[in-house]
């Protein structure tokens, strides 16, 4: 059960900022830890992980963000939720000035998902100019930020999804439609698998892999753990992962949404008075693609 209750401003404890948050966002990870209670300790608890608003207080030590700065950011995960509330303390590194021309919607949306999808194609998929991804789960919110970051990189990037969605053209050079086996003809070799739904354990794409590739999974509880020897049985790097709160990478996903190279489309904004409402939005099976917004302040 969600509800609202009234609690105490935290205070900032050293290497830590106090952030009134005004736009989070509810994210498919959000409805699965309030359904599991995992990670979160004994309820009652606050969920939330991506946070954009104004600095409102620093610890001792913190020198790189001051009061009154507009900043966002991902709260770690998966055990530092709390971004669902009018403030929110958490280690300063975790936060970035948001750049002026990108608004508060579009930060308060961007952090788990722009993170992810950062990680998995630039840092742990080390995706290079000129190579060829696969995004397995395209349609989804962190296969929609990774394809963006990987053309902005310079990659060809071949999208699957398990239907042809209108909002999907234009972000995959290549869009294949999961529907039987018959895509799997249709992809060439590739340098990198980015595997956001595992739907099908990894294995298909494996035969799509050049040698010497890189697979990612992005949900590891999920992951076929065959799915993982065959590739390293193939020389690919396989690896499943989970997002890693991460200054460098935060302003790299500040930069691109500076340059336009990566946005987030809003299917619908909520209150945080309607955070029950915006959780039955994001877990019900018409919503919309695009992200679900949650305005604080």
């Amino acid at each position: 059960m969600l509800e609202i209750v009234s609690k105490r401003s935290p205070d900032p404890a050293a290497g830590e900022v106090l952030v009134q948050v005004h736009r989070s966002s509810v994210n498919p990870t959000d409805v699965k830890h309030r359904q599991l209670g995992r990670y979160l300790g004994t309820p009652p608890f606050t969920l939330g992980w991506d946070v954009a608003g104004y600095v409102a207080g620093i610890g001792e030590g913190v020198a790189h963000l001051m009061p009154g700065e507009r900043v966002f950011g991902m709260l770690p995960y998966p055990y530092g939720a709390g971004a669902h509330a009018e403030y929110v303390t958490a280690p300063s590194r975790c936060f970035v000035a948001l750049p002026e021309v990108v608004d508060l919607d579009q930060a308060g949306v961007a952090p788990l998902v722009g993170l992810t999808a950062y990680q998995a194609a630039l840092e742990i998929g080390q995706l290079r100019q000129g190579q060829t991804v696969l995004i397995h789960g395209v349609g989804g919110a962190v296969g929609a930020a990774a394809a963006q970051i990987a053309r902005s990189s310079g990659a060809h990037v071949v999208g699957v999804a398990s239907r042809c969605h209108e909002w999907l053209s234009g972000l995959a050079d290549e869009l294949l439609v999961r529907d039987g086996d018959e895509w799997l003809q249709r992809v060439g070799a590739v340098d990198l698998v980015i595997d956001t739904s595992v739907a099908d354990g990894g294995a298909p794409v494996l035969g799509a892999m050049r040698a010497g590739a890189r697979y990612v999974s992005l949900l590891p509880a999920r992951t076929d753990p065959a799915a993982i020897s065959a590739a390293r049985a193939r020389g690919a790097d396989a690896r499943s992962m989970l997002v890693s709160a991460d200054h460098a990478g935060m302003r790299r996903v500040a930069e691109m949404m500076e340059s336009t190279a990566l946005s987030f489309t809003i299917a619908r904004a909520f209150s945080l008075d309607e955070i029950s409402a915006a959780h039955s939005y994001a877990e019900s099976p018409e919503r919309a693609f695009g992200r679900v917004l949650i305005r604080v302040a």
